[in-house]
């Protein structure tokens, strides 16, 4: 493989892959969801397009902007590496959008019939934002990554939008209690990035790129890291006390709770983030540690839902 390859591959980051299928996942097998197999498929092609849309255009946009240097602690960046040029990148960005919007196109037309257009016309606009907040974390003139607001768009799109999205996309319709799953979702997809800028601080501090870590410092970002994970947790225990009672056949309240043993990974990685480290470079485990542990909390949720009611 040419180092070219391996600069592109590099750049795609496959390794946030599962954190964006995640979302997906949960929103197409909680027991609210009417599972559509089509459905399915193109919403997970459509969040992995965006996930790597959202790769490349950081790659770019931090490029750019000066952000990507020698005194950044994380892997080299395809273009801050030199194997990839600014042209190639920008051409792989639209290519990857258009790629991204074909597939959200299909997924709303196997979603709804001809007389749903106006869920069709809401939903292709949620399509069209998420593009938008895919290319515009670290691209044009007031990136939203560089003003602290990235936390924000990541509980939006990896919580609200995944995972209720995909709900509605499946059933025509959308029961208030997912939106607990969707938040505690979009919490640690917010728990992941909040790693991630923590790692970064000081250089990010250097460049002007303001994220919330920035604000917030070591310290605070520590406390607002446990912050997430625990809500993450308390809605999804709220959700399993909500959710009816029919979809457990009759098993006790407390039973019902084992669901949450997802958790113990990324309450265990979590603990070591919240320990002060010497060095910024410590955190990068942590970061894979978390984005996988939260697509496993969610395998390990939906096959306790499934599982749970057949030992009734």
């Amino acid at each position: 493989m040419s180092p070219k390859t391996k600069a592109w591959i590099s750049a795609l980051r496959l390794r946030t892959l599962p954190l964006a299928a995640g979302g997906i996942v949960l929103g197409s097998f909680i027991p609210e969801t009417v599972f559509q197999p089509l459905v399915f498929v193109f919403a997970l092609t459509t969040a992995l397009g965006l996930q790597i849309l959202s790769n490349l255009a950081n790659d770019y946009g931090d490029f750019i902007k000066g952000t990507d240097n020698d005194k950044r602690i994380g892997p080299v960046r395809a273009l801050q590496s030199g194997l990839i040029q600014k042209e190639e990148m920008k051409n792989a960005l639209r290519i990857c959008a258009a790629l991204t919007f074909f597939s959200g196109v299909v997924l709303i037309a196997v979603s709804f019939g001809a007389d749903q257009w106006i869920s069709a016309a809401g939903m292709l606009v949620v399509g069209l934002l998420a593009i938008w907040a895919a290319i515009r974390y670290t691209i044009g003139k007031k990136p939203y990554g560089y003003a602290g607001l990235g936390d924000v768009f990541v509980v939006a799109f990896f919580g609200i939008v995944s995972v209720c999205g995909v709900a509605f996309l499946h059933s025509g319709f959308l029961d208030k209690n997912v939106w607990y799953p969707a938040l505690s979702y979009g919490f640690l997809a917010a728990g992941v990035l909040n790693i991630n800028n923590m790692r970064d601080i000081d250089n990010d501090r250097e460049a002007g790129k303001r994220t919330l870590v920035v604000q917030l410092g070591a310290n605070g970002a520590r406390l607002y890291h446990g912050t997430l994970i625990g809500f993450a947790f308390i809605l999804q225990a709220v959700y399993l006390h909500e959710i009816n009672p029919a979809c457990f056949f009759g098993l006790p309240k407390y039973g019902r709770y084992l669901a949450l043993v997802g958790f113990i990974p990324v309450f265990i990685n979590s603990v070591r983030v919240l320990q002060p480290k010497a060095h910024a470079s410590e955190y990068n485990p942590f970061l894979k540690g978390l984005s996988l542990g939260a697509f496993f909390e969610v395998l390990v949720f939906i096959m306790a839902l499934m599982i749970l009611p057949i030992f009734v």
